[in-house]
């Protein structure tokens, strides 16, 4: 079983967050007037020409739906590890080496980062590691985008809900909510799928959310 088509990508490029083509793909152009053989209801290659194998090509394309649930479910304690400080959990969903971008909270892009070094910047108490600061990572809706059978980009919409408390950690001193678009980048290392990249980008924030995390130089 197949699902989530997506627009080829060459391996290992950054796309931007607003990236796409608006062009018909090869399935939307191909699938309405394809001949097919009568015996099998595959499309006929001698009668098609070469649109049956570039149909065949995009059917290939797609994200099996064991790949899908292995890839939701890192999403799932991607998030979830954060908001709980679980950070063995974290470190077990993540590739060895990875591309991480959060400029948007005064950490420069960083690429071949280790999943030790990346599970520390998240873990420091200038950042999710506070114990001030309680969150919630709400991911909505998603886009898979197929790249090759062992990348894939992940499109997600997230709101990520911040609470600073009081240095007895009893009263709400502020807040500060994102509300924001994420890439995540994939990889299947020896059969099992990684979290290889990570780069959000904000369209609006709610409340203060330069003074959730105090510590660190926006």
């Amino acid at each position: 079983m197949n699902l989530f088509e997506g627009q080829p990508t060459e391996p290992g490029s950054v796309l931007s967050p607003t990236e796409s083509t608006n062009s018909p793909t090869v399935m939307e152009s191909s699938v309405a007037n394809v001949n097919r053989n009568p015996d099998n209801g595959q499309p006929d290659v001698q009668k098609n020409g070469a649109s049956a194998g570039a149909f065949h090509q995009k059917e290939s394309q797609r994200i099996s739906f064991e790949d899908f649930l292995d890839i939701n479910n890192i999403v799932f304690e991607w998030a979830d590890s954060y908001d709980n400080k679980d950070w063995k959990r974290l470190a077990k969903i993540l590739a060895p080496s990875m591309m991480i971008d959060y400029s948007i909270v005064g950490h420069e892009r960083m690429d071949n980062v280790s999943a030790a070094d990346f599970v520390a910047m998240m873990s420091s108490e200038a950042f999710l590691g506070d114990p001030l600061v309680k969150t919630q990572h709400l991911m909505g809706a998603r886009r898979l985008e197929y790249i090759s059978e062992t990348e894939v980009i992940g499109h997600h919409q997230i709101r990520a809900a911040h609470l600073r408390y009081d240095p007895n950690g009893q009263t709400i001193e502020t807040h500060g909510h994102g509300h924001s678009f994420i890439n995540h980048w994939y990889r299947k290392i020896n059969g099992v799928w990684k979290l290889s990249g990570v780069r959000p980008k904000i369209y609006f924030n709610e409340g203060e959310f330069d003074k959730i995390f105090v510590k660190l130089n926006y």
